[in-house]
């Protein structure tokens, strides 16, 4: 007989959000050996200290609100639904531009605050 492996649920309504700095909190999605899941919330105006790089690469999903995001040169407006790829060592900032929160994805082994 197979060994199941276990089923790791998160209920949002029993995982309480962390302070992350003025203006953004977060909530942890999945926290495993390898995997990173984590939803950021923004408040209207919240931006990005300039751009920054990272050095792995991350997919971020717009959950609600709007963002204006800048990567490479080139900006656009995102809505929920909409996501985006970053590439390790690709600058990129973001704005709120009204209140909202998105998903950040990432191998492990890396801070995500």
């Amino acid at each position: 007989m197979a060994t199941e492996a276990p089923t790791l649920i998160t209920l949002a309504r029993e995982t309480p959000t962390q302070p992350v700095k003025e203006g953004v909190v977060k909530r942890v999605v999945a926290d495993t050996p390898t995997l990173s899941v984590t939803e950021y919330f923004w408040e209207k105006d919240h931006e990005t200290v300039g751009d920054h790089a990272h050095d792995w690469d991350t997919a971020n999903f717009i959950v609600s609100g709007t963002f204006e995001v800048k990567i490479g040169g080139r900006t656009e407006t995102l809505r929920p639904g909409d996501s985006y790829t970053i590439p390790k060592g690709t600058a990129r900032s973001m704005k709120a531009l009204e209140a909202g929160s998105y998903i950040l994805v990432m191998s492990r082994g890396h801070s995500h605050d």
